[in-house]
């Protein structure tokens, strides 16, 4: 992952540009409920280490991850 952040009144060394590598975990299932009617959905959890943390607001809170959880649910309707 890389995360960037410009200013265009930079002071310094305000401007961020980080790279690191994370882990994704990822599951889902889709079940039939009718044989034309499908329900299924995702979860997705990613977990990037370091990006964050070197000042502002992230230093001060002492947060150096980017990622989470995310959760999508889905009808899909077809024969």
């Amino acid at each position: 992952m890389t995360y960037r952040e410009n200013s265009d009144f930079e002071l310094g060394e305000d401007d961020v540009d980080e790279t690191a590598t994370g882990g994704l975990f990822l599951a889902g299932a889709d079940v039939r409920t009718l044989s034309w009617l499908s329900v299924g959905g995702e979860v997705r959890y990613r977990k990037v280490s370091g990006v964050l943390g070197g000042g502002g607001v992230s230093q001060i809170f002492g947060d150096d991850q980017l990622g989470g959880v995310a959760v999508s649910l889905r009808v899909s309707l077809g024969l």
